[in-house]
């Protein structure tokens, strides 16, 4: 179990499935799951009401209708929690799907930023979920962080937790699931994924190992036709930032006004 554990974490970046991704596991699980039309179909349209701040950043809306990479690029002394909360609400309120990444702060702690800009957010919690690594990283048992994730997981929001590097890895997968399963249709809604400083993951694994996770997802989620958004600090290491730089379609930063600009 331990020789598979390892390997799973080494050469599939995940957490679970040690027997189906080992020993041939894989090629049986393929044969049993032939109708994988909502994972390789192409999306619905994504509508152009629901890139808010992004409208501006293309030439023309069509530029976000196939699978695209954005960096977000923050001042440490200027949290931008203004460009996030309208990334989040403008894909709900747009048909979207979101996924959101949050690190270094806890769920409920964005669902109520969220909250407070737009109450109306809670009709869209089925199109919300939450990957939480800040609670099994940094949370340390602390009981009201988990009493604060049970409520919002009672209001009906879905959130997975991740403890690793290899854990967000396997987190993502169940979290499209549990979109594929609320569909209960073939076709997949836009989906959104939002990386919210990932570099916090370093602390507790490697700048590599964020590194490598980034260099599978950002091609990954491309080809599923996703936008992939990554809000980072400018003062996170220059190792991954130079790193997202190059595998990312668009950079941007926050300007004075609160809008965001490309930057490459």
């Amino acid at each position: 179990f331990t020789i598979l554990q390892v390997y799973g974490r080494l050469y599939h970046l995940r957490e679970d499935k040690y027997i189906s991704y080992s020993l041939g596991g894989k090629w049986f699980r393929n044969i049993l799951h032939r109708d994988t039309g909502y994972e390789t179909d192409k999306p619905g349209l994504r509508n152009p009401d629901s890139l808010g701040y992004l409208k501006e950043l293309a030439p023309s809306p069509k530029f976000f209708e196939q699978g695209r990479s954005i960096l977000i690029l923050f001042d440490p002394q200027k949290p931008c929690w203004k460009v996030i909360i309208d990334l989040i609400l403008s894909a709900l309120t747009g048909s979207e799907v979101v996924h959101y990444v949050t690190c270094q702060q806890p769920s409920w702690f964005i669902w109520q930023k969220v909250f407070d800009t737009d109450p109306k957010i809670d009709k869209y919690y089925d199109k919300l979920v939450f990957i939480d690594c800040f609670l099994p990283v940094f949370g340390f048992d602390d009981e009201i962080l988990v009493t604060e994730r049970k409520k919002l997981e009672h209001k009906g929001v879905s959130i997975v937790q991740a403890g690793s590097v290899a854990g967000l890895h396997t987190a993502t997968a169940k979290a499209f699931n549990i979109t594929k399963k609320k569909a209960k249709r073939k076709t997949r809604d836009p989906n959104r994924m939002i990386y919210d400083c990932v570099s916090a993951l370093a602390d507790a694994s490697s700048v590599e190992r964020v590194k490598l996770f980034f260099h599978h997802m950002i091609p990954s989620e491309r080809s599923y036709g996703m936008l992939t958004i990554i809000v980072e600090s400018k003062t996170a290491d220059i190792r991954l930032l130079d790193c997202l730089k190059q595998l990312v379609d668009m950079v941007c930063e926050e300007n004075s006004e609160g809008k965001l600009q490309v930057v490459k």
